[in-house]
């Protein structure tokens, strides 16, 4: 049987299971939108030898008046609104099934221009429209009280804060990924388990002018066990690299920190605790991915690198949650439950403080072990672009906090939310050093990994993010403005990046 007819069989059997007492809804939706956006890397002019330019930061070199990392420019890429999604979902009691497919931005029109829309030749050019990585968002899950799975493309989400160090939908693109869980339930006591295997995105990466390939896998497991006012998990993360996992790589209830699988496996743990004493919840996070002690007799290119994250939460007022048809990328992310109370008015602050080396990887060590340059715990991606091709970026995104190693993060938030309205008035600051995820790691570093290394850069930030539900005037209808000014000290420079939209779901 070809591979055509395998997959028109899984489909007509898929949709014969959901078509019994399946709710099926589908939506075409447009988002136009008005866009200020200063970031220096946008004055990165394209030069005319091609695309050169965007090339030589996608390999780290420094643009000159730019306070963005590349992360940072990727990732404000793929938050820009696209201006028209279609697909259906389609949900039974135990069952949703999801499919959205985005005409969005492409990546020369983010490099090359500074649009004021992301309408096509309406302050914008023809590739305000010809992305061509989708679909965005496809999966199906199954849920109930002690069990799920879900299987597709998505984003993941792990944690009581807005990021873990392992996971955080703020910092991925859609991850193709299976997920499996289960429960025991006793009063409010509860036992969780839980597993993630991730393929890396369009992970093949052929290097300019040699013909590389690296291929790269995650997998996660976590327990979890608590009940309605303390919360504690464990978990750890393997990247197999520069080979296909085998069994060991993820058999679910072994420890990968035992397999010494050099050259191969990166491997990663994190500890979360998350109370709550009445209307404040207080969390924390602890992340391993290296541990040296100068009485080991020997350092081996592997310096310590761990994580730090704090925060609390406080509930000012009850309320409802935010009731609308329209329905953004992130909102399909597949997240664990915390102790938070969804709606109202809250008070949050958060601390994250990733140190110099953490997702990084020695680049050479005396013993051989050439490949782990590959090993950094970081998601490669492909980009297409209609005007330079082909673009590949190893280290393109941090699975978990997204300002990567070297960073140090503290945000104040008020948050509000009823049926109507949800918004986050923001305060943050970021400070950063010489290190980051193409730092080389040597002799030196088993001595420079905790606090920054050079001159100290802080950049100030001020966000207000608001989405209002008009389906009182009209069904379907959502405002979506988003503000935020930068001050860079660094550069003694003020950077303001704004979008204003109405979204219509029809």
């Amino acid at each position: 049987m070809s591979k055509k007819r395998v997959v028109s069989v899984i489909l007509v059997l898929l949709f014969s299971l959901l078509s019994v007492a399946a709710k099926i809804i589908p939506f075409i939706q447009l988002s136009p939108s008005f866009l200020i956006d200063s970031s220096p890397l946008l004055y990165a002019k394209w030069p005319s030898g091609g695309d050169a330019g965007f090339r030589a930061m996608l390999d780290g070199k420094t643009i000159e008046g730019s306070s963005e990392t590349i992360q940072d420019t990727i990732l404000r890429f793929d938050r820009r609104p696209e201006v028209f999604a279609a697909g259906f979902e389609i949900e039974t009691e135990n069952i949703f099934f999801a499919l959205k497919i985005d005409l969005r931005e492409e990546l020369s029109n983010f490099i090359r221009y500074t649009p004021s829309s992301n309408i096509p030749y309406f302050g914008n050019t023809q590739y305000a429209i010809t992305n061509a990585q989708y679909p965005q968002v496809a999966f199906i899950e199954y849920s109930s009280p002690t069990f799920y799975a879900s299987i597709g493309r998505r984003k993941l989400d792990m944690g009581p804060g807005k990021y873990s160090f392992m996971l955080s939908s703020e910092a991925q693109p859609n991850l193709d990924a299976i997920a499996l869980g289960g429960s025991y339930i006793e009063g409010k006591f509860h036992l969780d388990y839980s597993f993630y295997a991730i393929g890396g995105s369009n992970s093949t990466i052929n290097g300019y002018g040699n013909t590389t390939e690296m291929a790269k896998t995650f997998f996660i497991h976590k327990v979890t066990t608590g009940n309605d006012k303390f919360v504690f998990g464990l978990s750890e993360m393997n990247c197999v690299y520069v080979t296909f996992p085998s069994i060991y790589d993820m058999t679910p209830f072994v420890l990968w920190h035992n397999l010494y699988q050099e050259e191969h496996s990166n491997v990663m743990i994190e500890l979360s605790l998350e109370g709550k004493i009445g209307p404040l919840r207080l969390w924390g996070l602890y992340a391993q991915d290296d541990l040296y002690f100068s009485g080991e007799g020997g350092f081996n290119n592997k310096p310590t690198s761990l994580g730090f994250g704090a925060g609390f939460d406080l509930k000012l007022m009850d309320g409802d949650k935010y009731s609308s048809l329209v329905r953004k990328n992130e909102e399909y992310a597949l997240k664990e439950d915390t102790l938070k109370d969804e709606g109202g008015l809250h008070l949050l602050g958060e601390f994250y403080w990733a140190t110099n080396y953490l997702y990084n990887r020695r680049t050479s060590y005396t013993g051989g072990f050439s490949n782990d340059r590959y090993g950094k715990l970081t998601l490669p991606y492909r980009f297409y672009s209609s005007y330079g091709g082909f673009t590949d970026k190893i280290d393109a995104y941090y699975l978990g906090f997204p300002y990567g190693p070297g960073s140090i993060l503290f945000s104040l938030s008020l948050e509000m939310e009823n049926k109507w309205i949800k918004g986050e008035l923001s305060g943050s600051l970021l400070m950063r050093g010489d290190d980051n995820i193409d730092t080389v790691i040597d002799e030196k570093s088993k001595d420079t990994w905790l606090w920054f290394n050079g001159e100290v850069k802080r950049v100030w930030s001020v966000g207000l993010d608001v989405r209002v539900s008009l389906e009182s005037v009209m069904k379907g209808l959502e405002i979506d403005a988003d503000a935020t000014l930068n001050y860079d000290e660094y550069y003694d420079d003020f950077v303001p990046v704004v979008s204003l939209g109405v979204v219509k779901v029809f």
